[in-house]
């Protein structure tokens, strides 16, 4: 079949890469290794196989490295059982699969009893933790823990009050803050009707209770992404809405701040596509945050100096891109690459395009 929701996640020190994509014929899912010459599984072969997963209609699969240990941690939703995932861990120290498939399966406690549509993680930046949240098929969002000292799963959360607005999109998103204050604690966020509601992990425990902000889109939220700042304890929130809008909603580090249109028009359709997606600039730029997004005519980007005040002017690409998708990434050098994946010039092939910008 075809290779579909690719997945891929850089060591700390950035000297392998791991990649992970479903077959969409048979719901297998293939990981794969890079160590800047060569592919491989973990030994002689090119590819690993991790199984088959439960849905191909969404990502129900991801990858994070550990910060500390450089290991990592990949986990998929299990076909076997439907509150249940499958884990593994690849430690380059040994060259091998210290955990090779192992289960996990969530309590009645944290609602999720059904199968898992998305994954979502994110790693302590201090630390051999990582944060893991999940949306079942019913609309329901759960998160774990994970110690990677111990290589075990703990701190299991139910997050939701009520069901989110869709669990064939992806409405929930988390992040570790990076630095100050409030470095090594984890926002869990995810969408109930237009509002956004998050859980902070401390690094230790769950904090007392969620905090939200209402109205921050016009209808139902759809899509979620977020960035953290690699030198501050600010998180931004990236949205899009069922009318094809797109927001950003900026964190200090303890509460939101305030929603803020990007575009009215987001290119395709948001019941299939998230054309959007933001960042942190770093070096001289450090602080800058950066969205970009493809409207019904132009892939645009803004920059703002201050995620608390209004973004910059639309700067606009050439008019030939028609990004479905938009996936942004730090450079060792301080660029940001952009990848996307245009359809505009023929039905078919899909073309993809890596740019950059500095």
């Amino acid at each position: 079949g075809t290779l579909i929701w690719h997945v891929a996640e850089t060591s700390p020190d950035s000297t392998e890469q791991a990649v992970l994509a479903v077959d969409d014929a048979t719901l297998t899912l293939y990981a794969t290794l890079f160590t800047g010459s060569d592919w491989h599984d973990g030994g002689a072969g090119e590819y690993k196989n991790l199984g088959t997963v439960s849905t191909v209609s969404s990502r129900c699969f991801g990858a994070a490295y550990e910060t500390d240990s450089g290991q990592l941690l990949i986990v998929a939703s299990d076909s076997a059982a439907a509150n249940q995932i499958k884990y593994w861990v690849w430690d380059r120290g040994s060259s091998s699969w210290v955990i090779n498939g192992s289960t996990y399966t969530f309590d009645s406690g944290t609602v999720i009893d059904n199968s898992i549509n998305w994954v979502e993680m994110a790693s302590n930046p201090a630390s051999n933790q990582i944060a893991l949240m999940v949306l079942d098929a019913d609309a329901d969002a759960a998160a774990l823990i994970w110690d990677g000292d111990t290589n075990s799963w703990g701190n299991a959360k139910k997050l939701n009050s009520s069901s989110l607005p869709t669990a064939t999109e992806e409405p929930i998103a988390v992040q570790y803050m990076q630095w100050g204050t409030n470095a090594g604690k984890a926002v869990f966020a995810w969408a109930e009707t237009n509002d956004i509601y998050s859980w902070t992990w401390t690094g230790s425990a769950w904090a007392a209770s969620a905090g939200s902000k209402v109205d921050v889109a016009g209808t139902s939220i759809m899509w979620l992404r977020i960035a953290a700042d690699p030198n501050s304890d600010d998180l931004l929130l990236a949205m899009e809405d069922a009318s094809n809008d797109i927001f950003t909603l900026d964190w200090n580090g303890s509460s939101w701040g305030t929603s803020r249109t990007i575009s009215t028009a987001a290119y395709g359709d948001n019941a299939y596509n998230a054309p959007f997606d933001v960042i942190f600039e770093s070096g001289a730029r450090a602080g800058y945050a950066m969205i970009v997004y493809q409207d019904t005519s132009y892939a645009e980007y803004r920059t703002t100096a201050d995620i608390s005040v209004a973004w910059g002017a639309e700067t606009r690409q050439n008019s030939f891109y028609d990004f479905f998708w938009i996936d942004l990434a730090r450079g060792a050098d301080n660029s940001i690459l952009l990848a996307g994946q245009d359809v505009s010039q023929t039905a078919s092939p899909y073309y993809d395009y890596l740019m950059g910008y500095k």
